[in-house]
């Protein structure tokens, strides 16, 4: 995932930007979770650039007929380009389920 998001930077930072590269190293993500890994080394190593937001960057970069061809390859390897990475489950204590039941018993 380091190695595509920098090169994702390296063919968008710049005058211009090489849109093959961009396309080679999208072919490249392999599943929703390579391309979330993909997101999380890009805003670790470029988060000066587009605020670290790779698909941010591929749309300031980007005509839109080059982020539908973006889109269309993440695609074909079953990936949503816009998906949002699933928050963990968040296992709440048993002590504090007891206080939030306790408060909401009337007082006698």
């Amino acid at each position: 995932p380091e190695d595509i998001a920098d090169a994702l930077y390296k063919a968008m930072k710049g005058f211009g930007t090489d849109e093959a590269a961009v396309y080679q190293n999208l072919a490249q993500v392999g599943s929703q979770d390579a391309w979330f890994s993909v997101q999380d080394a890009f805003r670790a190593s470029h988060g000066d650039f587009s605020g670290g937001d790779v698909v941010a960057a591929l749309k300031d970069d980007m005509s839109k007929k080059e982020m539908r061809r973006c889109e269309e390859i993440l695609q074909g390897n079953g990936i949503d380009m816009y998906a949002v990475r699933p928050s963990s489950v968040v296992e709440v204590p048993e002590s504090a389920l007891s206080v939030a039941e306790a408060r909401q018993t009337p007082l006698a």
